[in-house]
């Protein structure tokens, strides 16, 4: 899922440079372990997301990223926002069209609808790696 320009990063340990802000609370919030796992489900890291890339495997990375960390972690989409550098309106943008990729949902449902089909795709899942 990573483009192959950013491979290098894979092992890399980021600098805080990177960041927009570098007090010791924006270390916590944005390292936190809910955007730590986020990133890892999405197969991504918080540096890769941050970027303004506009190639479709950065957008789907992101909106990946965006989806874990909204609808499966349960963070708001400003506080996702802030997290990434983005608009909450790009989170909700991202969010809705990863679940409408993911799930066959319409690009525009609401997030109970895009929770209730995650939950029933993990529900699905888990059937199937019982049988």
């Amino acid at each position: 899922m990573i483009p192959q320009e950013y491979a290098a990063w894979a092992n890399a340990s980021f600098p805080w440079e990177d960041m927009t802000c570098t007090c010791q609370q924006c270390r916590r919030t944005l390292h936190s372990p809910r955007v730590e796992r986020a990133a890892q489900a999405a197969g991504t890291f918080l540096a890769l997301v941050r970027q303004a890339s506009k190639s479709a495997e950065m957008v789907r990375a992101r909106q990946a990223f965006w989806f874990q960390l909204t609808i499966v972690e349960g963070m708001s989409y400003p506080q996702a926002a802030r997290r990434t550098g983005h608009d909450h309106t790009s989170v909700l943008y991202g969010v809705r069209q990863y679940a409408a990729r993911e799930f066959g949902l319409h690009p525009r449902s609401k997030r109970e609808d895009i929770l209730a089909a995650w939950r029933a795709s993990v529900a699905k899942q888990a059937t199937e790696q019982a049988a």
